[in-house]
């Protein structure tokens, strides 16, 4: 009864992708004659977030000075856009004010970005890295390039290309 239900949930959930076009992910030619049933996909997906999280975890309790993905890529943004203030980040992240204004409070806390006075107008404030808020880019990306290029070793060339060039149309179609 239980497998039945479960059957019975994962044909809805796919029938709901498949019936909305800005969902269906189910087309094009991966897909084309293949009952989805048939496929790990699923269980593909979900062992590697699960892998993700743990590798994330493991990373965060060997460095003291990590800082979550949200806050580096928040830092890098602000990086990027520099000088921003907390309304056009929260547009451009599509995050709330409040959500994003403690997440820069603790960037703050860190040292690693600054609020600034605006000189012509009182009221707006510049979120503004830090030379520490850069290093710490810096380090991070480095740790990560070098984190994954260990992990990906074993991948022979055509493999690391297929790889990249899977992520990659992953992650233009999500």
């Amino acid at each position: 009864m239980k497998a039945n239900n479960l059957a019975n949930e994962k044909k809805q959930i796919l029938e709901d992708f498949s019936t909305d076009k800005e969902l269906s992910v189910f087309d094009g030619p991966v897909f084309d004659g293949l009952d989805f049933d048939d496929l790990v996909f699923d269980d593909i997906i979900s062992h590697l977030s699960r892998k993700l999280r743990q590798v994330e975890s493991e990373r965060q309790n060997a460095k003291s000075h990590y800082l979550s993905p949200s806050k580096l890529n928040l830092l890098q943004q602000i990086q990027k856009l520099n000088p921003v203030t907390l309304k056009e980040l929260s547009e451009i992240e599509k995050v709330a004010l409040s959500t994003l204004s403690k997440l820069v409070d603790e960037l703050q806390k860190q040292s690693l970005v600054i609020r600034a006075q605006a000189k012509n107008d009182a009221r707006k404030k510049w979120i503004v890295p830090t030379q520490k808020g850069i290093k710490r880019i810096e380090k991070s990306q480095l740790e990560n390039k070098a984190f994954w290029q260990h992990k990906l070793k074993s991948l022979s060339s055509s493999e690391y290309q297929r790889l990249t060039h899977s992520l990659k149309t992953l992650l233009k179609n999500l």
